[in-house]
């Protein structure tokens, strides 16, 4: 009977146990295997580089995160909150301390979807400290992706435990993941797919009920480790499952064919449960409502290009300074930290030549001795499947349609779009890319180092070059000591704050929400993605004395003027030098590295702030002072000061933005009467697009209103009016003007463009 030779013996999975193996197992008892063994290795070497790339982080856990003022800082702040406040992170409610005086609603359908995540970080938070949670969280990542890959490697593909290592620690130090790690800690966590996969071959070696189950529950832990693992995990398993099934050894379809549907339908059922979960936490409300919902422009714009996966990225250690012009010239709107995808041109090298041996070989595999073949495991099969995961995790990650030789072709990313608008980013795939790129990888290196002194030659340099090519400059830690102001602001009476400049907390590093808890008081700032968002257009200038009415109509009492610019290089701080008259100083203190000013806001109630909704935006091409509606729903929001209940009218200005059209005005759900023209009525009012129509609105409510202005209009591209332009936006209708009248005062209050 033929044995394997030492070209090809690496490229096998694990030996069946001989009598001399068995021996050696005997005496070797209490130690771990190779596999574990490697695993182990490779989580170890990650954490060092954890604390190394990290330092002083290790020795200031709750003082320090690992990057500055960014995602990372919102995240905390978000389950500090939570946990100082008691609320249920699975249930609906409001955080009060952001995006006061509504409050920040708690994502509930994302923290149910997240179930595991939810729970690590809450637990940080209410019985420890969440900056140590946030630190804990992104280590046992890292440490963990690239202990499961050296096991799985040294399990499933190569029997040797420097190649399982090396490649291993590979996949943790891919550059997504490392630039992305500190801010979006979840993208580091790739050890649920890895080990969903192993699961799923694993099940193929030894077919059995049991372990078909195990293989589902691993796929529902990681489609439920966070709302990108649900996309990026959930195809993972769906290629292997799928594809296994597919070269399924002869005699054996159906018995496999049993197991998939066992593995495929306990992943089900745990996804039923969740969405029972999440129906019976919503109350009847549709649990959507309040989830993103991206436009299939942002699919395109956040899609990868191929030169990405090839190119070293901007922030690449040795090539960032040669590629920058190049992602530069390139660049299609994109975060550049999203674009930095690059798989590594050595390892992809090594990836081509395991293709290329492991499939020259597959034929190769009915020679060999039965006790060296398992029944999906045979010779080829391995990279097979790893191909399968990295082609189809790469045409994933293109934008939803790719043009081909003059031929327009959809792409896996439009079908997803199609079932859920959630996702935005699908460059993401890259990471499960690098996966299955790295199973052919490790078939590459074994076929090219061989055995002898070859070996040690070409893997230790390969040591030396992978890592290297994959480098990528890492953001410097930071100290999340509360700025020196903070203990002045704590020591006033109390009241909202709002921090200037007013702008999204991404623009602040979300500094103005980390610190709430520093400043012991509510704070205006937090409205990211809120209905609320767009009135900050009417608040932002303090320098206008009517700001001052409309800080009183969102129950502001402080305000901390901070003179720093919004980015980098900006010019003249936004913030004024000196407020009007009526403003009073009532604190001084830094900020940083900027000397600033806490002002006491003059008391005034009674007043109304009018202001659109989220889904309004500026049109450069359009009427000036105007803003658009992107929906045919958008909505006006009321926020007032008012000594009980605010009564009073609302007049509009609305105009269509092309064509004829009808909008009707409602309250809670319910249509109200408008009067047009001297003329009242609860129903469709008419609008054009050559000339505004003004609505009188009667409105009663309390502290704060929504109305709904529902069109018959679906939106629109702006090129219907204007041929020639790029902007990707889709309009309907549009608020030209905004005044209340109350009983005792009026308050005009200017519908500003959203910006």
């Amino acid at each position: 009977m033929a044995t394997p030779d030492a070209t090809t013996a690496p490229l096998t999975g694990a030996a069946a146990p001989t009598a001399a193996t068995t021996e050696t197992s005997r005496r070797r008892r209490g130690r771990p295997s190779p596999e574990i063994g490697a695993g182990l290795l490779a989580a170890a070497v990650l954490l060092v580089w954890c604390v190394v790339m990290y330092w002083p982080v290790p020795l200031h856990l709750a003082t320090w995160q690992a990057g500055g003022p960014g995602d990372g800082w919102s995240g905390t702040a978000i389950w500090r909150a939570l946990a100082d406040e008691h609320l249920n992170p699975f249930a609906a409610g409001a955080i009060h301390a952001y995006n006061a005086p509504e409050g920040l609603p708690v994502t509930y359908q994302v923290n149910i979807q997240q179930w595991p995540t939810t729970i690590f970080y809450y637990l940080f938070a209410r019985l420890g400290d969440a900056d140590v949670g946030q630190t804990f969280y992104m280590t046992t990542g890292y440490v963990l992706t690239a202990g499961s890959m050296a096991w799985f490697l040294r399990r499933f593909v190569v029997r040797d435990s420097w190649i399982a290592v090396l490649l291993g620690c590979a996949l943790a130090l891919q550059p997504l993941s490392v630039i992305k790690g500190p801010g979006h800690t979840a993208f580091v966590h790739l050890w649920p797919i890895v080990f969903t996969i192993a699961a799923v071959l694993v099940m193929r070696e030894t077919p059995t009920v049991r372990k078909s189950v195990v293989a589902g529950l691993w796929a529902f832990l990681t489609v439920s480790w966070s709302g990108y693992h649900l996309l990026l995990g959930g195809t993972a398993f769906a290629v292997v499952l799928l594809g296994t099934q597919v070269i399924a050894p002869r005699g054996a379809f159906k018995l496999a064919l049993r197991n998939t549907i066992i593995a495929g339908g306990t992943l089900l059922a745990g996804l039923l449960v969740l969405a029972v979960w999440l129906k019976l936490a919503s109350h009847g409300v549709d649990p959507t409502d309040a989830v993103r919902q991206n436009p299939l422009i942002n699919i395109t714009i956040y899609g990868a290009r191929l030169h990405e996966y090839l190119v070293p990225p901007t922030g690449s250690t040795i090539f960032g300074h040669v590629t920058a012009p190049y992602f530069a010239s390139r660049w299609h709107l994109s975060n550049p930290s999203e674009f930095s995808i690059y798989l590594g041109n050595i390892l992809l090298g090594l990836a081509v030549a395991g293709f290329v041996v492991g499939v020259l070989l597959r034929r190769r595999a009915e020679a060999e001795p039965r006790e060296w073949r398992r029944p999906i495991m045979a010779r080829g099969t391995i990279v097979v499947a790893g191909a399968a995961v990295m082609i189809v995790a790469v045409a994933s990650s293109l934008p939803p349609t790719i043009s081909v030789f003059g031929l327009t072709l959809p792409m896996p990313s439009h079908a997803f779009y199609d079932v859920l608008k959630t996702w935005r980013v699908y460059s993401r795939f890259a990471l499960v890319a690098a996966i299955g790129m790295l199973v052919m990888s490790a078939i590459g290196l074994a076929w090219l180092a061989g055995s002898g002194r070859r070996r040690v030659v070409v893997l230790a340099l390969a040591t030396i070059l992978i890592p290297l090519d994959l480098s990528v400059h890492v953001g410097d830690p930071a100290s999340t000591a509360p700025p020196q102001i903070a203990a002045a602001i704590r020591a006033l009476p109390p009241g909202t704050l709002a921090v200037y400049p007013l702008e999204r907390g991404e623009a602040d590093g979300y500094g103005a929400i980390y610190h709430q808890a520093a400043y012991g008081r509510d704070v205006l700032n937090g409205f990211d993605d809120q209905p609320t968002e767009t009135r900050a257009g009417s608040i932002n200038d303090l320098s206008d004395p009517g700001t001052i009415d409309r800080l009183n109509a969102l129950h502001v009492r402080y305000v901390l003027a901070v003179p720093r610019p919004i980015a980098p290089g900006d010019g003249t701080p936004p913030v004024p030098a000196t407020l009007p008259k009526g403003y009073e100083v009532v604190a001084t203190g830094n900020y940083g590295a900027y000397p600033s000013l806490v002002y006491e806001v003059p008391q005034r109630s009674g007043k109304v702030l009018v202001s659109p909704g989220r889904t309004f935006s500026n049109y450069p091409g359009g009427a000036a002072g105007t803003a658009w509606g992107q929906s045919s729903q958008p909505t006006v929001l009321l926020d007032g000061d008012c000594d009980g209940v605010c009564d009073g009218t609302l007049e509009l200005g609305l105009t269509a933005f092309h064509g004829a059209h009808e909008v009707t005005v409602k309250q809670n759900d319910h249509a109200i009467p408008v009067t047009v023209g001297g003329v009242t009525k609860t129903g469709p009012v008419p609008l054009t697009s050559t000339a505004a129509q003004t609505l009188s609105i009667h409105v009663r409510f309390r502290n704060t209103a929504t109305l709904v202005l529902s069109t018959d209009a679906k939106p629109e591209p702006v090129t219907v009016i204007d041929p020639a332009s790029t902007d990707p936006r889709l309009l309907t209708i549009g608020i030209t003007t905004s005044r209340w009248t109350s009983s005792g005062s009026t308050d005009v209050s200017p519908a500003p463009p959203a910006g």
